[in-house]
């Protein structure tokens, strides 16, 4: 269910939510999910988005697997709505008392999907144990987390495969992709 479009990128739910939904609390008798309706979704760039010309030609608009590889042309408007999409989600969930996790898993090769970056509320008390619980989760994986996140985003480029986290006390977690990745992993 897409939930908003902007010119260059969309907010859609995403098909199985993260966190429970008011009707799954009611079945169990407790009260309601910290955000209405879950609150995961997903931010997407110019995947599904077609443009009809003059002419009456259905043309896709570019498609960028992820963040890092939009050419620098598109890059400031794409990656600008992207981050007040995140910023107008940060208001909404404080106002449940929320914070945002957000990640992204960047392939370019195998069944990476279409790119997207998934942002998830969680309650305002745990803000501070995001990043460990990452790295502990990790570490029960055999996930290495780069020492210098975004230099190494900044050293892979656009043709690099990477998983990144923004946790919301400011870290930021990145680990290079090496062979087989969990996509679930974030979630």
């Amino acid at each position: 269910m897409v939930t908003a479009i902007g010119q260059d990128t969309y907010v859609t739910l995403p098909r199985g939510q993260i966190i429970p939904t008011f009707a799954r609390h009611l079945a169990k008798g407790e009260s309601g999910p910290l955000v209405p309706g879950g609150g995961h979704v997903l931010v997407s760039w110019n995947s599904s988005i077609i443009e009809v010309r003059a002419n009456r030609q259905i043309i896709p608009i570019a498609h960028h697997p992820t963040l890092l590889s939009i050419p620098a042309e598109d890059a400031m408007t794409i990656i600008a709505e992207v981050e007040a999409y995140k910023s107008a989600l940060r208001a909404c969930y404080a106002s449940y008392n929320a914070v945002p996790v957000t990640f992204e898993v960047g392939r370019l090769t195998g069944r990476g999907g279409h790119a997207h970056v998934q942002v998830v509320p969680i309650p305002l008390e745990l803000k501070d144990t995001v990043a460990q619980s990452f790295r502990a989760a990790g570490q029960a994986k055999d996930i290495d987390w780069e020492a210098e996140p975004e230099r190494a985003l900044a050293k892979v480029g656009a043709g690099g495969n990477y998983f990144k986290v923004e946790c919301p006390d400011g870290t930021k977690l990145v680990h290079l992709l090496k062979g087989n990745f969990d996509l679930q992993f974030g979630r």
